[in-house]
């Protein structure tokens, strides 16, 4: 059986495999379920093939940094180099905590960032960067959208039957059918389970390994 890609997924209902062939409904807006589906996915999905690894600098003075393109969650952030350590995500409240200012209040004090959070952009450090500091920044991204010009990603090598599931649930939100979109929802949910298993156990081998050689 051939690999599905998206242009077997927005093909005709003659198209096996196509979307409005799984439907049996030619006039399926395909591209716009897919491209529902695939976002739908990645706001519960963290598999391994969504962890990203950014390098960077932080300039002496800055105080933020922003957010690696298709950032949704964070893993681990690092100074690099002769400064190496972790510098901890906090929340907004903690976060404030800990900002260290100068003693009119005003302005963060120089010295090497500890801490940061979020907001739709940045990264906001506790400290204002003291000298340049190099970092890696772990976190998980949303991979490229499937088009004409990506044919393939992880979902349709992967998780093709999440990938089904997911459009199909978006396809009969679009026909307005709430039974059928529930059910097709609980499908991808258990598959998305499923898959959050697997990385679970890989986690787990990876710490015992750990453990292991240490003893």
């Amino acid at each position: 059986m051939a690999a599905i890609t998206y242009t077997i997924l927005t093909g005709t209902k003659s198209t096996e495999d196509s979307i409005k062939y799984w439907l049996n409904w030619g006039k399926a807006p395909s591209a716009a379920i897919l491209r529902n589906a695939e976002s739908w996915i990645y706001q519960f999905l963290r598999v391994r093939e969504m962890r990203v690894r950014k390098t960077g600098t932080i300039a002496a003075d800055d105080t933020t940094i922003t957010l690696p393109t298709g950032y949704v969650e964070h893993i681990q952030l690092m100074l690099t180099g002769s400064h190496q350590c972790k510098i901890t995500m906090l929340d907004e409240e903690l976060f404030e905590l800990n900002l260290a200012y100068d003693g009119a209040t005003v302005n963060l004090v120089a010295g090497t960032p500890t801490y940061f959070t979020t907001d739709g952009t940045l990264a906001y450090l506790n400290t204002k960067a003291a000298e340049a500091y190099t970092y890696a920044w772990w976190h998980y991204a949303t991979p490229t959208a499937l088009s004409g010009s990506n044919e393939t990603n992880f979902l349709t090598t992967r998780y093709p039957a999440l990938l089904q599931a997911a459009c199909l649930y978006w396809a009969n939100m679009f026909r307005k059918d709430e039974a059928e979109a529930e059910r097709w929802s609980n499908i991808a949910m258990g598959l998305i389970g499923q898959a959050q298993v697997e990385v679970d156990r890989e986690r787990r081998n990876i710490e015992h390994q750990v453990h292991w050689d240490g003893d």
